[in-house]
């Protein structure tokens, strides 16, 4: 959950931010948009690579854990359904990423305009915590797992 939460919420900033300075809702409205707005960009593909579960990001650490116990249970189907799922979603974030990344900015004149700083620092405070928990997720899973283990104590 704090992995997702995390996630979640710096790409959503991110197509926020976006949001305001140009009002584009639509994937293929914000062609060009990492080149432009390369803080944004990059924070977006990680969040994206987070939110299909590759490493090294917290959305890995994730799936890793749920796909383990979903399989230590003998739910096979599900642990494939949820496999098959990875895939088809690794396919949908590749659009936001193409769109990003290798489709030409739409000329309008403004496109120069910048992110507020605001925006900055809040995209990448969500994301680091993204990457941090992939690489350290061991600090993460110590403090659930003494936060667990008092509630079912007392």
């Amino acid at each position: 959950l704090v992995a997702y939460l995390f996630t979640n919420l710096a790409a959503f900033t991110v197509i926020i931010a976006l949001f305001n300075l140009f009002q584009n809702e639509q994937v293929d409205e914000m062609a060009g948009y990492g080149r432009l707005y390369p803080v944004a960009g990059v924070c977006m593909a990680i969040c994206l690579f987070s939110l299909t579960g590759l490493p090294p990001t917290a959305g890995f650490v994730g799936k890793f854990y749920i796909f383990a116990a979903v399989i230590e249970k003998g739910f096979y189907e599900l642990a494939f359904v949820g496999a098959v799922n990875t895939v088809l979603s690794l396919f949908y974030y590749t659009r936001i990423l193409k769109a990003f990344y290798f489709k030409a900015p739409v000329e309008s004149g403004d496109e120069h305009r910048c992110l507020p700083c605001g925006y900055s620092y809040l995209i990448v405070g969500l994301t680091l915590p993204v990457l941090y928990l992939g690489i350290c997720w061991g600090d993460l899973i110590e403090i659930c797992t003494m936060s667990i283990s008092s509630l079912v104590v007392h």
